[in-house]
């Protein structure tokens, strides 16, 4: 049962449990083989893409003070801002 609680419902999820319900599960099959080789492929695209954004990012210290000033920048905004201390007040 824990197995199930982790499955996410995506739209290929959705679209086989909706087969399945609806038909049988040969049809569900049908959906279930595509889906999970297209799911295998999107997995090693981002796996790929990732080692070279992490290679980009650790060559180019720009980029890495970038992002950290863009960070604090939003935080001090964040922390900062003027909280609203208008009260509403209900008419009787």
């Amino acid at each position: 049962m824990a197995i199930l609680g982790a499955l996410p419902l995506g739209t290929t999820n959705v679209a086989v449990i909706n087969t399945t319900i609806k038909e049988n599960i040969q049809s569900a099959l049908k959906i279930v083989y595509p889906a999970a080789i297209a799911e295998v492929i999107l997995v090693l695209v981002a796996l790929y893409y990732n080692t070279k954004i992490i290679q980009f990012i650790d060559h180019n210290i720009w980029v890495q003070y970038s992002i950290a000033t863009i960070l604090l920048v939003v935080g001090a905004f964040l922390f900062f801002r003027k909280k609203d201390s208008r009260v509403i007040k209900k008419k009787l």
